[in-house]
């Protein structure tokens, strides 16, 4: 914990950066709450769920080869301030949805909200390389996956009570402020550049090296096909846990009339245990298993295992 302090502390540039990082993953989990917690009080529909689940996680795989060509080709600092801007003008547009016929609109908007978040991720990854140096790479890197744990946390917890107390509609709002700020503090960062031409050799064609890298390593091939088969399994999860939330845990929670959607409340519970298990889970498994790679596999086929008894 030291050294991500220090870091925090004598890195200027990296510090605007993580902030961003930050109070855009805080969004991210309110919209998500708000756009569950909207799309069950107009639907009431798993298939609807499994939809949002799907308008957000298409754009990243369809839109990030090209996204990887215009950071490498263009002003990353720009592209991350364009992204924001219209992240933030996308998610206002969503307190245009206000009835079942609307739901449309709201798949709408989330493409594109995450079609804009897959033109940010790569840029703001080879930003993350100009604003550090190599012997700080590591440690940012480990930072920036602990902030992804913390917020899943945190962010869905908050994000759970804004939408369960004071509506979805509130939850866009402050999503789409935080996209504003996110944008003003990558705006202070100095001293960015990019790499010319390079774009060249990046987009689908990363796929094929990719696919080309796994087919000769038999075990790494192996690791990532069990990543995608857990893939699968906690897609359904997701659908699982709104509606649970909603239509079994809530009723515990009926008899708070404060509450706009206890459902939605409980959501967020669910999703800030989820996060203690990224965050926590990883630092004791390591603390437990060591680095030896067979007691690694051991740990990983243990958590697939128990996966089911939850």
């Amino acid at each position: 914990m030291r050294e991500y302090l220090l870091l925090l502390k004598r890195n200027r540039d990296y510090r605007l950066l993580w902030w961003g990082n930050v109070v855009s993953l805080l969004g991210d989990w309110f919209n998500l709450l708000a756009s569950a917690e909207l799309i069950t009080d107009l639907t009431d529909s798993g298939t609807a769920i499994s939809s949002l689940f799907l308008a957000r996680f298409l754009p990243l795989f369809v839109v990030s080869p090209l996204a990887g060509v215009l950071a490498d080709r263009f002003d990353r600092k720009r592209l991350m301030i364009f992204s924001d801007v219209l992240r933030a003008v996308t998610v206002f547009c969503f307190l245009f949805v206000r009835s079942s016929g609307d739901v449309w609109l709201l798949y709408v908007l989330t493409i594109v909200q995450f079609g804009l978040s897959a033109l940010f991720t790569p840029s703001r990854a080879a930003v993350l390389t100009n604003v550090v140096s190599r012997e700080e790479l590591v440690t940012a890197n480990a930072l920036d996956s602990l902030t992804w744990s913390t917020m899943l946390a945190m962010g869905s917890f908050l994000g759970g009570v804004v939408a369960a107390f004071f509506g979805a509609q509130t939850a866009f709002v402050l999503d789409a402020l935080t996209f504003l700020v996110s944008a003003v503090l990558v705006g202070r960062i100095a001293g960015l550049t990019k790499v010319d031409g390079a774009g060249e050799q990046t987009g689908w064609l990363d796929f094929v090296d990719g696919f080309r890298y796994l087919s000769a390593r038999p075990f790494i091939l192996g690791v990532s096909l069990v990543k995608a088969g857990g893939a699968l399994v906690w897609g359904a999860i997701n659908v699982l846990e709104i509606s649970f939330a909603n239509d079994i845990f809530a009723e515990r929670f009926v008899n708070w009339r404060v509450v706009a959607d206890a459902g939605t409340a409980v959501l967020g519970v669910i999703y800030f245990v989820s996060g203690l298990g990224t965050g926590l889970g990883p630092l004791y498994m390591r603390k437990w298993l060591g680095d030896a790679p067979r007691r690694l596999l051991l740990g990983i086929t243990f958590g697939f295992v128990i996966v089911p008894a939850g």
